[in-house]
């Protein structure tokens, strides 16, 4: 699902997904010949769900959703990651 868009000369694009037990929030960013996709990876999700207080996975979505539908989600979510000590994937692909 898409959590945030805009619409500037390089555009943002953030979109979040829990699918077969991963959760990925992804941000690209294109326009003016440049591209950056941006991905976060967690494959455990009981410490985020322990971390954000909820219990299923729609309230978790909803609480990723409400928190990080912003232009920083990526930066902002990877510090919350870190300072919880969940251990995630990220990628970086810029042309």
């Amino acid at each position: 699902m898409e959590i945030y868009k805009d619409n500037y000369p390089i555009s943002r694009s953030i979109c979040l997904s829990l699918l077969d037990n991963v959760l990925t929030l992804e941000s690209y960013d294109s326009g003016d010949g440049f591209s950056e996709e941006r991905i976060i990876t967690l494959y455990d999700l009981s410490a985020i769900k322990k971390a954000m207080n909820v219990e299923t996975d729609e309230d978790l979505l909803e609480k990723i959703k409400i928190s990080y539908s912003k232009s920083d989600a990526v930066d902002s979510f990877s510090n919350f990651l870190g300072k919880n000590k969940i251990k995630f994937q990220y990628h970086r692909f810029t042309n």
